[in-house]
């Protein structure tokens, strides 16, 4: 239940100390100035149950269940509101209009930016793949090399990494063992 609580909730856990020793100081030393007195036995009893129920509530909510939305892979307009539909239409107007306009100011026609822009898509796909690729053989090169490499689920990774991007890095001088 507590698990990270120190990694993600930093400020919320010094909030809560400082509330606490706040508490703790007003009512020890400004007691009769804020007019507060010190719980009986009692109350401490009933305040501490109290703080276990909610903290075994709480413990217990993990367990529920909840239906996380699944959202499409590919964006479409149907899944917008409307004002994000509307929205989604004008820029996709104003996108057409500039494009429009400089195909006119270079002379090239509509047919000829198209193809552009689907040659350029296709380069920078072919790119980003060889990058990335490059920086997957590059990570577990550096792992074998590291001797990162103990279990046999790392070896079986890195031998199937360098089988599908072995031709992008030629690089023969580190085997899988």
């Amino acid at each position: 239940m507590f698990e990270g609580i120190w990694e993600r909730s930093k400020t919320c856990l010094i909030i809560i100390g400082v509330c606490l020793t706040f508490q703790i100081v007003a009512v020890e030393t400004f007691g009769d100035f804020m007019d507060v007195k010190r719980l009986p036995l009692k109350q401490w009893i009933v305040s501490i149950i109290l703080a276990a129920l909610t903290l075994a509530v709480g413990a217990a909510s993990r367990f529920i269940k909840v239906q996380e939305p699944v959202f499409p892979k590919v964006f479409s307009e149907d899944n917008c509101d409307e004002d994000a539909k509307g929205y989604l239409l004008k820029l996709t107007e104003d996108v057409e209009r500039t494009a429009a306009e400089r195909a006119l100011e270079s002379g090239e026609s509509p047919l000829e930016v198209a193809s552009h822009a689907r040659v350029l898509g296709l380069w920078r796909r072919a790119q980003a793949h060889h990058v990335d690729a490059r920086r997957v053989v590059t990570a577990f090169r550096r792992a074998r090399r590291d001797g990162d490499m103990q279990s046999p689920v790392g070896r079986q990774v890195y031998s199937k990494m360098r089988e599908n991007y072995g031709h992008v890095v030629q690089d023969t001088s580190v085997h899988p063992a």
